[in-house]
């Protein structure tokens, strides 16, 4: 694994009306070992989070979309993992590929998901699910506190024992 060979890049810049606008798309899909895209995206209240913000904490970047059942059921998994790690450093970022604004507010009010919530829609399309080939979901990243992509598509029993393994949990 080379982690010194830069594969992504992905600018995206917030204009004065607090829009996520696209410059530069991710080159590649995130593999593990390879360096996270730094990506900003809306959040709930349509503010800008960077996720290298997060650098200094394990993090999962978990899609997901309102209509989806398999992510509503994997959300009550990531909530007992929240509660289990978040003390020790684990952070979830979720991103929805909802094309509708209204169902994806609804679906989150519905869930009461602690953590942080952004949106993939720039204006009447996707920007990040595509290139992280999330064409099926739910999809996630692992990504270690230095920023690197330990594993992707996790879930289950072997989600649980990624995380048992980054936090040295038996």
């Amino acid at each position: 694994m080379n982690r010194l060979v830069p594969i992504l890049s992905l600018l995206l810049v917030s204009n004065a009306f607090g829009q996520v606008q696209a410059g530069r798309e991710v080159e590649g899909k995130p593999e593990s070992g390879q360096q996270a895209p730094d990506l900003v995206l809306s959040d709930k209240q349509n503010r800008p989070v960077r996720l290298l913000s997060y650098t200094g904490n394990v993090v999962l970047v978990d899609f997901w979309a309102s209509w989806c059942d398999h992510c509503r059921q994997e959300h009550v998994r990531l909530k007992a993992l929240y509660d289990q790690y978040k003390d020790r450093g684990l952070q979830i970022v979720s991103i929805s590929i909802d094309k509708n604004p209204k169902a994806w507010r609804k679906a989150l009010q519905k869930a009461e998901l602690p953590w942080t919530q952004l949106t993939d829609r720039v204006g009447s399309r996707n920007i990040i699910g595509p290139q992280y080939g999330t064409n099926s979901i739910p999809i996630n990243l692992l990504i270690d506190k230095n920023g690197y992509v330990l594993r992707k598509g996790l879930h289950g029993t072997e989600l649980d024992r990624q995380l048992a393994l980054v936090f040295n949990t038996p």
